[in-house]
Formats: C-alpha cells, sequence, structure tokens
C-alpha cells in the first residue's frame, strides 16, 4: 500500500467519523478535535522535504537581496552559459 492509497482511506474513514457525529448531534468540539486529528494525519503522510521546502522558501523570502548584487549573479550567469 502507497502512503496516497493509505491517506486516502484516513480521510475516508474520517470523513465517515465526521458525518456520524453531525448527524447525531451537532457539537462543535468533537468536530473540532476530529478536524484537528484527520489535519495531523494528512501532515504526517506528506513527505518531509516538503515541509523543509517551505521554511527554505520563508527564510529566503526574508532575505533581502539589493539590486548590485542581483545585477552581478546575471551578470556571472550569463558568462557560465
Amino acid at each position: 500500500m502507497t502512503y496516497e492509497e493509505g491517506l486516502a482511506m484516513d480521510v475516508e474513514r474520517y470523513c465517515t467519523y465526521l458525518s456520524k457525529i453531525l448527524s447525531d448531534q451537532y457539537d462543535v468540539q468533537k468536530v473540532q478535535k476530529a478536524f484537528k486529528m484527520l489535519t495531523d494525519i494528512v501532515l504526517s503522510k506528506l513527505p518531509k522535504r516538503n515541509k523543509k521546502r517551505k521554511s527554505n522558501l520563508s527564510k529566503t523570502k526574508h532575505s533581502i537581496m539589493s539590486n548590485s548584487s542581483i545585477k552581478s549573479t546575471r551578470s556571472t550567469r550569463s558568462k557560465r552559459i
């Protein structure tokens, strides 16, 4: 079984659980707990490199490069080709 199949089974199981809770009685806390469990499972099944990738993107987003450094990197790239 691949992780996609396992994830699909978990999502289906928890959607059934959520619909059962909603049909029995509308309890916001139970629905929130079940939804949190579902999101935790989904996040645990995702490849770990995506999590690192997001953190690296946020770090580069916050870093500031001056125009001169951008121009210098562009000029060196064009010389390499």
